[in-house]
């Protein structure tokens, strides 16, 4: 708590002598406020491969909430698959990582510090091997 006054002292001599006591005490709360729900968020990162480690880029990473009341996050892999996901502390999240060609991962996940997870992705075992295509003219000269 004491690192929270040091933090606000310098932001309540900036207040101009018109506000009230009332309105000073509400803005130093609000920015507490602030200060504590941006603690509440954390990250994970990671990246996307197939397996040559081969980085997949726009890869989607979604997580899905596992509680009510909470949103639905989601990020895409940059050109060196690597991704950032906000999430909240202590909530529940199914993660679900997919890309075109490739199975999809589904992992569960309840953090409370930032983390690091690698995705490795396996390509889809029921694609075609091959396609002919046969054509016929639609005259005949």
């Amino acid at each position: 708590m004491h690192e929270l006054f040091k933090f606000l002292l310098p932001i309540y001599l900036l207040i101009p002598i018109c506000l009230t006591k009332k309105e000073v005490v509400l803005i130093l709360l609000f920015l507490a406020g602030f200060s504590f729900s941006h603690a509440q968020n954390i990250q994970l990162t990671g990246t996307v491969k197939d397996t040559l480690a081969k980085p997949l880029p726009n890869a989607n990473i979604l997580a899905f909430p596992q509680e009510t009341g909470h949103q639905t996050r989601f990020a895409i892999s940059s050109a060196e698959g690597l991704y950032r996901l906000r999430l909240e502390k202590g909530i529940a999240y199914r993660v679900e990582v997919s890309y075109m060609g490739y199975d999809k991962i589904t992992h569960t996940i309840r953090l409370t510090q930032d983390a690091e997870r690698d995705f490795i992705m396996r390509p889809l075992s029921d694609q075609l091997g091959e396609i002919v295509i046969k054509q016929r003219l639609a005259v005949k000269v």
